[in-house]
């Protein structure tokens, strides 16, 4: 069986201005990228975002205390990791 080819997908920029906005909508569109493949896996949506979101989000990602993770109001992995960059990114929120 050949290997799914999985088209790009543009990495986070971490350091441009005006990163709680953008990185609201480049979660979206993430979320849209996974419904048209039928991306359906919690644990493979969670991956993806570390795959996609470039060297400097799994840097920040990696500074993330399991605490925080578990902390998250949303119930599944992709949405508890997405809920904690977004609190990095706009912590006033």
């Amino acid at each position: 069986m050949a290997a799914t080819a999985w088209p790009t997908y543009p990495a986070f920029d971490c350091s441009a201005d005006g990163r709680a906005v953008r990185w609201g909508k480049w979660v979206s569109r993430l979320k849209n990228y996974f419904i048209a493949y039928k991306i359906t896996d919690d644990e493979q949506q969670r991956s993806m975002v570390l795959t996609f979101g470039g060297d400097e989000l799994n840097d920040i990602v990696e500074t993330f205390t399991e605490e925080q993770l578990q902390s998250a109001q949303d119930g599944t992995k992709f949405g508890k990791l997405c809920e904690v960059i977004s609190q990095h990114f706009n912590p006033e929120a």
